[in-house]
C-alpha cells in the first residue's frame, strides 16, 4: 500500500460537461414503421471542455483546461500541473511516480525528454492493459435532458 501512495494518477478525458440524450427509433429496411418493427435507442451529444487532471493518495491535484489540441501542448500541460500537484499532495521528492497510459502523446520523444529533464519516474504501463486507472471511468459528468 505504501507504494501506491507515491503515484500521481493522471488522465485527460475528451470532454467534461453535459451529455444530451435524444430518443430515436430505427426502421428495418424495406418494412414500414410499426410497434413491431421499431426499437428505441439513444443518441448522445456531448458539450463541454477537455481537461488534464490528476489525483494521488492524499486527494486531487491540479486540473488544467486544455486549449486546442492536447498533442501539441502536452509538455506545457505537464509543466503547469505535475510539480504543483506533487507539492499539493505532499509527495516526497525522489519517491514519486507519474502514471499515464500509452497514448502516443505520452510516449513522444518530447514528453519522454520532459520527464527525464525533470527527474520524474514514469510508472510502467503495459500496452492493452486492463483499465486500472481510477480516473479512467470518471471523465464524463452526465445529465439526461
Amino acid at each position: 500500500m505504501e507504494d501506491w501512495k507515491r503515484v500521481l494518477w493522471t488522465d485527460e478525458p475528451k470532454s467534461i460537461g453535459l451529455v444530451r440524450w435524444k430518443g430515436l427509433y430505427l426502421e428495418r429496411k424495406g418494412r414500414p414503421l410499426s410497434d413491431r418493427t421499431t426499437s428505441p435507442t439513444v443518441n448522445m451529444e456531448e458539450e463541454g471542455t477537455s481537461v488534464w487532471g490528476c489525483m494521488g493518495w492524499n486527494g486531487v491535484g491540479k486540473l488544467i483546461e486544455v486549449q486546442g489540441n492536447m498533442d501539441s501542448s502536452y509538455c506545457e500541460i505537464l509543466e503547469n500541473g505535475v510539480e504543483e500537484s506533487f507539492e499539493k499532495l505532499e509527495m516526497v521528492d525522489g519517491e514519486q511516480y507519474f502514471q499515464q497510459d500509452n497514448d502516443p502523446k505520452h510516449m513522444s520523444g518530447l514528453a519522454t525528454q520532459w520527464f527525464e529533464d525533470n527527474n520524474i519516474q514514469v510508472l510502467g504501463w503495459p500496452f492493452q492493459s486492463p483499465d486500472m486507472n481510477p480516473l479512467e471511468h470518471s471523465g464524463t459528468i452526465s445529465s439526461a435532458i
